[in-house]
């Protein structure tokens, strides 16, 4: 059964609505889309009472959410990123599709467009492009309004076939004032325990060694705590899918990323893994044995800077999980949040990781 990317129910009728310009009647659910459809085989369409024109557009009976006829056939592939305020969810998201856009795609054979006519289009070049890539400055926090899903089509050549298969993809950029408490993850957050991957991000300064040595160097560091997150995200899936039993784990991927690694460079080994470039780029399949390597050395930097009890709540809670070292923007921003130049390390892997994960990448 297909659901709706945004409110996340289950779309067993779609219903039709008028999109036609000054229209009283725009967006507003008018017929039954599927009993409509079914009853009309030919090329007939439901005009709208209000105006006359054509009602084309299809939408989600519970929450009104814009939908197209492919989304709806091929389903979602949701992948939620969460992380406390100051994680740096928003630039890492802004890079993501960057990176998706152009390295992935040239790599994988394949295209990433955006769905929903204008929605995701305008909303990513404006909340996130445009400062990040344009303007040079950070991409401001999520407001609790930017609820909307940014939804894609990562469309591969048919001649591409060993690269991987079409999917549509739903991003959600959950506001970090929401994930504070339990409340209003419960009421914000459906797409956390719907999702078909999670993307968990750590700021370096929510790891005890690394607070410490920040604060005696009268560095900036975030107060939240990455663990308690952690498991108000954990009460939260295991509610939501009804997991009864602490021995059930959890059988989302969950790819947790250390964030802002480049202020980490002089804290590796000059043989890391993690500090070198992903593999995962040099051919259209992802490379097990650079997956394997990062994981088992960032699980060991975790637990050596103070995270080794997150580490085993991961293993404790989840079946599938990966941890990653990331940098979205190579580098730390000035003052004034401006960034001279977007650098990002190994941006892409958690992705690449959570594609492979369901069947979408192949691995080798």
């Amino acid at each position: 059964m297909k659901s709706c990317p945004k409110c996340l129910g289950r779309l067993e009728n779609y219903r039709y609505a008028c999109n036609a310009p000054g229209c009283a009647k725009v967006g507003i659910p008018a017929c039954q889309g599927q009993e409509f459809d079914q009853q009309n085989k030919t090329a007939q369409t439901y005009a709208c009472s209000e105006c006359g024109q054509p009602m084309a557009m299809r939408i989600c009976p519970d929450c009104g959410f814009e939908l197209e006829a492919d989304e709806m056939r091929r389903g979602f592939l949701s992948i939620s990123i969460i992380g406390s305020e100051g994680s740096g969810k928003s630039n890492f998201l802004a890079v993501l599709i960057d990176q998706l856009r152009s390295e992935m795609c040239k790599v994988y054979g394949c295209t990433l467009y955006p769905t929903g006519g204008d929605r995701t289009m305008n909303h990513y070049e404006r909340h996130y492009r445009r400062p990040l890539f344009e303007h040079g400055v950070c991409v401001t926090s999520t407001q609790q309004e930017d609820i909307n899903p940014l939804t894609y089509t990562l469309l591969f050549s048919s001649k591409e076939k060993a690269a991987g298969q079409t999917v549509g993809l739903a991003f959600y950029d959950s506001c970090g004032k929401m994930l504070e408490t339990g409340p209003e993850m419960a009421a914000h957050n459906k797409s956390l325990y719907s999702s078909g991957g999670i993307v968990f991000l750590i700021d370096p300064s929510q790891l005890p060694a690394i607070r410490e040595s920040r604060k005696a160097s009268n560095m900036p560091v975030l107060n939240s705590d990455a663990q308690a997150l952690l498991l108000r995200a954990v009460h939260l899936i295991r509610n939501g899918l009804s997991i009864e039993g602490a021995n059930t784990k959890i059988n989302i991927p969950i790819a947790v990323c250390l964030t802002k690694l480049d202020t980490l460079y002089p804290h590796l080994d000059s043989a890391s893994f993690i500090g070198d470039a992903s593999r995962h780029l040099r051919r259209p399949m992802l490379n097990a044995s650079d997956i394997s390597s990062c994981n088992l050395e960032m699980m060991a930097l975790l637990e050596s800077w103070g995270g080794g009890e997150l580490v085993r709540h991961v293993s404790s809670h989840f079946s599938d999980y990966c941890f990653f070292g990331i940098s979205a923007l190579g580098s730390a921003p000035g003052t004034q949040n401006e960034i001279n130049r977007v650098s990002p390390h190994r941006a892409l892997d958690p992705l690449l990781w959570l594609l492979s994960r369901h069947k979408i990448l192949k691995t080798g």
